[in-house]
């Protein structure tokens, strides 16, 4: 279903001029790049970006973070990269948020700051409860990816609860 799943994405992508990731074996080596490019601050003076584009990046990186968290968190930072270009905040950080669980398993303190840091500075200025509840979700798997259990249990069921709480319509 992953290999469909990707093909129907190719599709997709196909005369958009977003390449389609490489390989398995060398998506781990594209996500610096990746990610770099989703650090780029969002820029207030563009015009209206691809929503349909970034959403459809955004669902695939969703669908494919179970079976290839890597490669989701590349689609969710080409999400990211590309809501920033069009200056569009909201969706910037939702899919920097997917990018802050693969970086919080790397061992780059510099890009793990610099990730939550813009994530910080998006949640200080809009009300979105549907990005706090995706940190913490993120940073629990983070957190069970380091073998932190109680942190993971803590951010998981926060995470999960105010999820339900708050966002009843996802």
């Amino acid at each position: 279903e992953t290999a469909r799943g990707e093909r129907v994405l190719a599709e997709l992508l196909a005369g958009t001029g977003t390449a389609p990731l490489p390989a398995d074996r060398e998506v781990q080596a594209a996500f610096p790049r990746e990610s770099a490019a989703a650090m780029e601050p969002v820029r207030s003076d563009s015009q209206p970006g691809p929503a349909d584009l970034v959403d459809a990046l955004w669902a695939a990186a969703r669908g494919l973070f179970i079976h290839g968290p890597v490669r989701a968190a590349c689609h969710a930072a080409r999400s990211a990269a590309l809501a920033g270009a069009a200056g569009d905040p909201v969706r910037r950080a939702r899919g920097l948020v997917m990018v802050l669980a693969i970086v919080g398993l790397l061992d780059d303190p510099a890009l793990l700051a610099h990730v939550r840091r813009e994530i910080d500075v998006y949640l200080a200025d809009h009300d979105d409860p549907y990005v706090v509840g995706l940190v913490a979700l993120m940073q629990g798997i983070t957190a069970v990816g380091r073998g932190r259990w109680s942190d993971a249990l803590r951010d998981l069921e926060f995470g999960t609860s105010h999820l339900a709480r708050r966002c009843t319509e996802v």
